[in-house]
């Protein structure tokens, strides 16, 4: 066994205290700023919530190139760095979304969810070995730098975009209406920028989730001699990746109501969840190495 280096152990709790302060800086914004029903203003502290999320998800990445130097390898092989990969991904997609688009500063219930999200994946590594293991040999591949990465990336953006169904419906339950009946001017905007997150990060993800699986089946082909085995991981995976695929075509034509829309991807959220965890957790068929 490789002896795990004190170094990363550091990164990681670095990791988590920028990551909770951030969370507390948007808490309060919210608290203090943000309104009922959607009227959103500009965040307090200006860029600093955004600033340690992106110090955070950098001092995660310092974790994966030191355990990586350490092991020999690329280090995601295991549940621990899973959890890590996936919070590292949820901090980079929502730093790079707040940047690009200024009018989700106005919501920073965006960033306080998507952060309480990234402390507790941190929160559960942390909870789980942290040691370093030698490669099991159906690891041993260049695939699994190339596949992984890709698939924990697009869980990452399948979660956010959970993030923006949930607060939609939220908002639709809510929201006060007028006389007339009809939802006001700021939750009109609060619905669109919900409706616009959930959309741009299954945009990012579906095509990425589509790229992983491919990959997978040749990776798959390549240590055991065939493409698909309708392992349990892979089966749950298409389920995940047809679902979304739906919400997509959907949303594209304009089909169907929003609402109906945001219920799609909460689908989507309790298949992903079995995908993720749920078949890690029960240890069966050929994924699970991955398991807790």
């Amino acid at each position: 066994m490789i002896t795990t280096l004190p170094s990363y152990e550091f990164g990681v709790w670095t990791a988590f205290i920028f990551t909770g302060i951030s969370l507390l800086l948007g808490v309060l914004q919210c608290l203090k700023k943000y309104p009922r029903h959607g009227e959103g203003t500009p965040m307090v502290w200006g860029k600093q919530p955004v600033a340690l999320m992106a110090v955070s998800a950098g001092q995660l990445l310092m974790v994966y190139i030191i355990r990586s130097n350490m092991a020999g390898f690329f280090a995601l092989t295991n549940m621990y760095e899973s959890l890590l990969a996936v919070a590292l991904g949820m901090q980079f997609v929502t730093v790079f979304f707040f940047t690009v688009q200024k009018r989700y500063w106005q919501h920073p219930i965006l960033l306080v969810i998507a952060q309480t999200l990234a402390l507790a994946y941190i929160y559960g590594a942390m909870q789980l070995n942290s040691s370093l293991e030698p490669l099991q040999p159906s690891l041993v591949s260049y695939w699994r730098a190339i596949h992984v990465p890709i698939i924990m990336l697009s869980y990452s953006l399948l979660f956010l975009a959970a993030i923006g169904a949930g607060l939609y419906l939220w908002q639709l339950k809510t929201a006060p209406k007028t006389e007339e009946g009809t939802l006001s001017e700021a939750s009109q905007t609060a619905l669109a920028v919900y409706d616009d997150w959930t959309f741009s990060c299954v945009q990012w993800a579906f095509p990425l989730l589509t790229i992983g699986i491919a990959l997978g089946a040749v990776w798959a082909n390549e240590a055991w001699g065939t493409y698909w085995n309708w392992d349990p991981k892979e089966a749950m995976a298409l389920a995940t990746l047809l679902i979304f695929g739906g919400y997509w075509h959907l949303r594209l034509h304009e089909k169907g109501s929003k609402e109906g829309l945001q219920w799609v991807v909460i689908l989507g959220l309790a298949i992903l969840l079995i995908t993720y965890f749920g078949i890690n957790l029960m240890g069966v068929g050929l994924h699970s190495y991955g398991r807790f």
